[in-house]
């Protein structure tokens, strides 16, 4: 599942952000849940390109919402049910307060080439956010383990 303002490259493997800054709509979600393996389930992100004029930067995380089961991606990403995400501007939202709460980082100084890794801590289910392989964050806690995200 992908917002209206998405494009993929043709192998389906980069995405990149085609609105302008004062529209949302650039949401994207996996099409199958995370692995889970002996230290969690992790993922990771490299940027290819960044912009300069959108207030917020990315948010990333995890859902346990399937993407055959959204009808159409929603404006703000946050708005898909069971969602736990990290970044916007210095912001973590978790779907169980309904609420953003302040975080220690903010993604607007991301540069192309940068990976963000995104681990979900077995058996915690705490989230955690890397940078170039630099813990940077500490996301939502006591996701659902062993769950699919």
């Amino acid at each position: 599942a992908f917002g209206k303002n998405v494009a993929f490259s043709d192998d389906g493997l980069a995405a990149w952000y085609q609105g302008d800054s004062e529209e949302q709509f650039g949401g994207i979600i996996g099409d199958g849940p995370l692995e889970w393996k002996q230290r969690g389930a992790y993922f990771e992100v490299r940027i290819d390109d960044v912009g300069s004029d959108s207030p917020d930067g990315l948010g990333i995380g995890v859902t346990q919402t399937v993407p055959c089961g959204i009808r159409s991606m929603p404006e703000h990403i946050e708005a898909i049910k069971n969602s736990w995400l990290v970044g916007f501007d210095g912001a973590l939202w978790d779907c169980r307060t309904g609420t953003f709460s302040d975080v220690s980082w903010c993604p607007k100084g991301l540069r192309i080439g940068d990976r963000i890794g995104v681990l979900i801590s077995a058996p915690s289910g705490d989230m955690v956010i890397f940078v170039n392989g630099r813990r940077r964050a500490d996301g939502p806690r006591r996701l659902p383990y062993l769950e699919p995200l």
